[in-house]
């Protein structure tokens, strides 16, 4: 299978892509900065046996996609398109959760489909987007979770703009309240009118992914002996937490098995007890157990050996240090949960102490938590390195003649 994956340097697009890589497919990826993969020995085997191509480009800048489509079909016709293009929020008192620009998303995919060539059959598309995200969507979700759902409505806006291009694209019903119709601002003006953006009801073979709010935990999927795993289901209901491990998990296996299953619908996943079979793959010698599969790359400043130069420098990268934005929005949203409950019945500067201890108690114990996981995952690779065989080349003599 061949495949173009485009944000797929972190997260879910990361964890989708190395099953799918150790199942034998080829992947090219559009990468802003291909340096990413650099000092990760998983993704470089793959480049050095000629299954993962890295391409540098932008997303955002059309022609940089189109360059990408080109390099991915010089290994024949694009099976499935792996979209999961997001940014790393910052926080702004005034406005929340942010990304810049504002619809990243949006108009990333919309340069896809506009240069996705016309090919018998159409590229499977699969891209994620998030519960929450309408006044429908956001009353299903659970009530501690709320406050934190609030914050995050500017990524949310591009998530509902980019749903509102495929909705257009495949032919889908879109039932949104006015209010929550994406502007010009998110999808551009006269974005209908882009050369190239696939006719109303043309796109075949979509799935929209919306999981719930993401974490950085194991894959649970993978524990075959228990029951507690991540279910889906078609259309929203009420969630709590997935892993993006979970998520990466079911891509591949949407893709490699059941892909007559989810085709052209919307599911929602999340963590839930249930009996879930681990993705099917042929059998590989570069295949690497998903519980030794490595984190992406850190994006995180280096240690100077300055405390205080470190400590500014830290803060001004929380997003990028590991496990700190999942820690951080754990501790808000359980602190916000906690002081609203508590104001009901006590004064706000009750309330507040609450918020403050349960945000810093929870945050912490999360971090701790995750970065222990991650521990865990870095040793069992480097046992797996230590324990395969080495492999040589063998210079054979050879006579010319």
């Amino acid at each position: 299978m061949n495949i173009f994956a485009i944000g797929a340097s972190r997260n879910i697009g990361y964890y989708s892509s190395l099953r799918l890589l150790a199942a034998g497919c080829n992947i090219t990826f559009l990468l802003r900065s291909p340096s990413v993969f650099d000092t990760d020995e998983t993704i470089q085997s793959y480049v050095r046996s000629g299954k993962a191509h890295l391409i540098k480009g932008d997303a955002l800048v059309q022609s940089d996609v189109q360059h990408a489509w080109d390099e991915a079909l010089t290994h024949g016709a694009v099976d499935l398109v792996l979209f999961t293009v997001g940014g790393l929020p910052s926080f702004k008192l005034s406005k929340g959760f942010v990304v810049s620009p504002a619809n990243l998303v949006t108009q990333s995919l919309l340069n896809v489909l506009c240069t996705m060539p016309s090919q018998q059959p159409q590229p499977r598309l699969i891209t994620i987007s998030s519960t929450g995200l309408t006044h429908s969507s956001f009353a299903l979700i659970p009530f501690v979770l709320k406050p934190l759902y609030a914050l995050l409505s500017v990524p949310h806006k591009d998530k509902v703009g980019a749903e509102r291009v495929i909705a257009h694209c495949a032919g889908w019903k879109w039932e949104v309240d006015s209010d929550e119709e994406p502007g010009d601002d998110i999808l551009g003006e006269r974005w209908l009118e882009r050369d190239g953006l696939p006719a109303a009801g043309s796109l075949k073979n979509v799935l929209v992914i919306r999981p719930a709010l993401l974490t950085d935990g194991e894959c649970k999927a993978e524990k075959g002996g228990k029951k507690n795993a991540y279910r889906v289901k078609e259309g929203d209901f009420s969630a709590y937490t997935v892993s993006r491990k979970d998520v990466g998990h079911f891509v591949a296996d949407a893709v490699l098995n059941r892909w007559s299953e989810f085709e052209n619908k919307l599911y929602s996943c999340e963590i839930h007890p249930t009996s879930f079979p681990p993705v099917m793959s042929p059998p590989s010698s570069d295949t690497i157990p998903s519980s030794s599969i490595p984190p992406p790359p850190s994006a995180a400043p280096p240690n100077t050996g300055n405390l205080f130069r470190d400590s500014i420098e830290a803060a001004k990268n929380v997003e990028k240090l590991p496990c700190a934005r999942n820690s951080l929005l754990t501790g808000l949203a359980a602190g916000t949960g906690v002081a609203f409950i508590r104001g009901v019945s006590t004064a706000p500067i009750v309330a507040g102490h609450w918020f403050t201890f349960t945000f810093v108690a929870v945050a912490a114990i999360s971090h701790q938590v995750c970065m222990r996981q991650m521990e865990t995952e870095r040793k069992q690779v480097m046992q797996i390195i230590e324990s395969a065989p080495k492999r040589t080349l063998k210079k054979e003599d050879t006579d010319f003649k």
